[in-house]
């Protein structure tokens, strides 16, 4: 009897804070009454019911702010994504400094292709949801849509950096001619 009473009392003493103050709290129902004084002494070797449940309040509350702290962590790896994402969408403004049609006109080419590619997206969406119904001629119709998309999102995303290249041959071409008017001079 008084190895099960030790045994009892190095589990209790074992016990989480938590665990301690649930056994506590449901003593009366589950829990001989051995188990319960040993709980109890062991309660009070803790600095008492309120010391207990104050460090896990305290525990709790860190908890909520290192979650708090990981949400934030998150939404700002979000926010630098789409800020990082958008911001290579729009082409540099500097580069268009002498050309500001050219760099309106990259810019709509690109946010067109953006367009084309969440309708790409949506419409693989749509094909699987046919498919998956049996529908395949409507599944063939959207597959050969999904190949028009993919073609036309190429062209424009091509002839916005074609007219980056040109901007960049204007400028590296104006560049050398300046050194080698200076080099003449």
């Amino acid at each position: 009897m008084n190895n099960d009473i030790e045994e009892l009392k190095k589990h209790i003493q074992s016990l989480t804070d938590e665990k301690l103050l649930a056994l506590l709290e449901e003593s009366t129902k589950v829990y001989t009454e051995a188990a319960i004084n040993i709980a109890q002494e062991e309660a009070q070797r803790r600095g008492g019911l309120e010391s207990i449940k104050q460090r896990i309040s305290q525990i709790q509350e860190n908890e909520n702010e290192e979650q708090e702290i990981q949400k934030k962590s998150h939404l700002a790896s979000v926010y630098s994504f789409l800020v990082h994402f958008f911001s290579s969408l729009v082409p540099p403004k500097k580069r268009y400094e002498r050309y500001p049609l050219i760099y309106v006109i990259a810019t709509i080419l690109r946010v067109l292709a953006l367009f084309l590619a969440a309708v790409g997206v949506i419409t693989i969406v749509i094909l699987i949801f046919n498919i998956l119904i049996g529908r395949f001629e409507t599944g063939i119709v959207l597959l050969l849509s999904l190949l028009y998309i993919g073609i036309a999102l190429v062209i424009l995303l091509a002839i916005s950096e074609i007219l980056q290249i040109l901007v960049d041959i204007e400028k590296n071409t104006r560049q050398s001619n300046e050194s080698l008017s200076r080099m003449i001079k």
